[in-house]
């Protein structure tokens, strides 16, 4: 196969960026819904939001 024709065969760039977002997604959710320490995680991030969210 050419190089050419393997170009003509690659997934458009929307596609690749669909599965890296889902990919990513996904693995925020395992990392926060974790049940060892899931719980702490989300507070901390509880914690940082509302922080933010006073500073203002």
């Amino acid at each position: 196969m050419t190089t050419k024709e393997l170009a003509a065969h690659r997934p458009p760039v929307g596609v690749l960026l669909s599965g890296a977002a889902g990919a990513g997604i996904g693995a925020l959710g395992m990392y926060l819904f974790d049940p060892d320490r899931g719980k702490r995680r989300r507070t901390l991030v509880r914690d940082k939001a509302v922080r933010a969210w006073r500073r203002k």
